[in-house]
């Protein structure tokens, strides 16, 4: 993604496509994290909780070649992310 000008916060459009920052901005929303999400407590208003595609998922012990490297890392993988959308808070 790309750096807004004086804020220095990432931005969420779609050119560049920064997944997780416009997750985070609530611009692009993600269902059945919930639970995932309550279980944050107060951390909650820091942080949301992401996932890759289902496809991914579903994939995520395949030794194909074409998975490698694409699928999550675990079946059930899950990306902590800050909601702060300063360039510092993503790596």
């Amino acid at each position: 993604g790309l750096v807004e000008g004086e804020s220095d916060r990432l931005t969420t459009g779609v050119r560049p496509f920064n997944v997780f920052a416009r997750i985070a901005s609530g611009a692009m929303q993600q269902t059945g994290l919930e639970m995932d999400q309550e279980a944050l407590g107060r951390y909650g208003r820091q942080f949301i909780i992401a996932t890759n595609l289902p496809e991914n998922d579903n994939h995520w012990d395949s030794e194909d070649p074409a998975w490698i490297g694409k699928a999550s890392m675990a079946r059930r993988h899950r990306f902590l992310v800050s909601r702060d959308l300063h360039w510092s808070m993503f790596n």
